[in-house]
């Protein structure tokens, strides 16, 4: 295609659809006449900038902006098109109706492409170093129950300061010094429980309605999500030979998690010491020896039903082991019930109570935790760090 050509294409209204890293690439085009040369100049293939030029053409046309298809009136973000009707007389558009509604699929639909964009520009995982001498025999096991990231507190109404600056402060601290306090076991399990973001959309709004107390813009909480959870991988690699992953699901947000296990899926790619559960379903489930390791939210299946999920979902671990464990978020508090051939527990968290929860009456220590595990006996020590701000 001509210079004019892209230049025609790529105007300011189809870059107004861009994201900052979108547009660069687009931009380059543009410039250069070209995708091949634009690819070369900015050091990326020319699959990723094409395969960006549809995302972008896209987002476009669902907003109304489609030259090709005589369509340049824009509907609001947040809402889509769902039709338009054009009246031509003598071959020139005369009249055009535009049809639109809400667009309740919009929101997970930018999380795939602010994901997608991300991913194309993700740097390739500089290898931590491996620590020398570890306990085969041992797991470590950090359950990360409910951070709320982007969670906005005050102490006059809440007890305690929380915001997106405290969270990355504090979280950051006490998962090290757990860490820290952790055998040299040559694996660990990362079991992140849900509600690691405290919002799924851009509103702040609860599929049921229930308006959440946010810090700061959504992209800001996404990014400090980022930097910890990448933190977390980076001390526990540190520490442990191997290093599984497991993010589960939370109800505040479900789109995030699943957008994190494909991210780290690219960063982690070439990683041999590390490994992340990519699927989204509700149920998760780690081997260890004779220990069987069932990871959920806990939002919607309660404790006295998951040792029959455990049962069902691995009948073949089920019955090679003898030490059976749910690890479970949502409630914010410890509670251990133990039947069934389960022992189901749930973990205190480390931020603290928002407006709802304070007005609620609930009330726990905020601490984080390690849980040792042998590949004989199960569960044989507890590493506990109290939180302070």
């Amino acid at each position: 295609m001509t210079t004019k050509n892209w230049q025609e294409e790529i105007t300011p209204e189809l870059l107004s659809f861009a994201n900052e890293s979108q547009a660069a690439k687009l931009a380059a085009v543009r410039d250069c006449g070209a995708i091949k040369e634009a690819a070369a100049i900015l050091g990326i293939s020319e699959r990723i900038i094409s395969r960006t030029l549809k995302v972008v053409r896209d987002k476009a046309a669902r907003q109304g902006y489609a030259p090709a298809s005589d369509m340049r009136v824009t509907v609001t973000d947040g809402f889509h098109l769902r039709g338009t009707s054009t009246l031509y007389k003598d071959g020139q558009q005369a009249l055009q109706w535009v049809k639109t509604s809400i667009d309740h699929e919009r929101q997970a639909e930018m999380m795939r492409e602010m994901i997608e964009a991300m991913a194309e520009d993700l740097p390739v995982f500089t290898p931590i170093h491996e620590p020398s001498i570890t306990n085969a025999g041992e797991l470590s096991v950090y359950p990360v129950s409910d951070l709320h990231i982007g969670m906005l507190a005050d102490a006059d109404e809440c007890g305690d300061d929380w915001d997106i600056k405290i969270a990355d402060r504090v979280i950051t601290k006490h998962f090290g010094m757990v860490v820290n306090r952790a055998p040299n076991s040559e694996q660990c399990l990362l079991a992140v429980l849900g509600d690691f973001w405290h919002r799924f959309n851009i509103d702040g709004v609860s599929r049921s309605g229930h308006i959440f107390d946010c810090d700061s813009r959504f992209g800001k909480m996404h990014k400090a999500g980022v930097r910890i959870m990448m933190f977390m991988i980076n001390a526990c690699l540190q520490k442990h030979q191997r290093v599984h992953m497991i993010i589960a699901s939370g109800n505040h947000d479900h789109e995030l998690a699943a957008a994190a296990r494909d991210w780290l899926g690219v960063v982690f790619a070439d990683n041999p010491r590390f490994s992340i559960a990519g699927h989204d379903k509700p149920f998760y489930y780690h081997r260890f020896g004779k220990c069987l390791i069932g990871v959920t939210h806990g939002d919607k299946c309660k404790m006295d039903r998951l040792p029959g999920v455990m049962a069902s979902d691995k009948s073949k671990d089920w019955g090679e082991t003898e030490h059976r464990h749910w690890l479970t978020g949502h409630v914010h508090h410890d509670k251990l019930i133990e039947g069934g051939g389960v022992t189901c527990e749930s973990f205190n968290v480390m931020c603290p109570k928002d407006a709802y929860s304070n007005a609620g009456g609930w009330r726990s220590k905020r601490t984080t935790t390690c849980m040792v595990f042998d590949a004989e006996d199960g569960l044989i020590e507890r590493k506990y760090v109290l939180v302070r701000q």
